[in-house]
């Protein structure tokens, strides 16, 4: 924050720019695409979003380990 701050107080008009954007930039990812793109994909892909490499999937089915909705 103190970056964005320093840029948008500079008196270098392109660093306010730059300041400003980055400010922009990351407010809209973390509103939207955080708060509803992301989400919004989870939901439409389902079950594909949780699955594991293969070594991590092994060593869950040596050690029992399960999700506690799934038996």
């Amino acid at each position: 924050m103190a970056v964005w701050l320093g840029f948008v107080l500079s008196g270098i008009s392109y660093l306010k720019a730059i300041g400003l954007g980055l400010a922009v930039a990351v407010l809209m990812d973390a509103t939207l695409v955080r708060g509803a793109l992301v989400p919004a994909f989870m939901r439409l892909a389902g079950r594909a979003n949780w699955w594991a490499p293969g070594p991590l999937a092994r060593f869950h089915r040596r050690f029992g380990l399960r999700d506690a909705g799934h038996t």
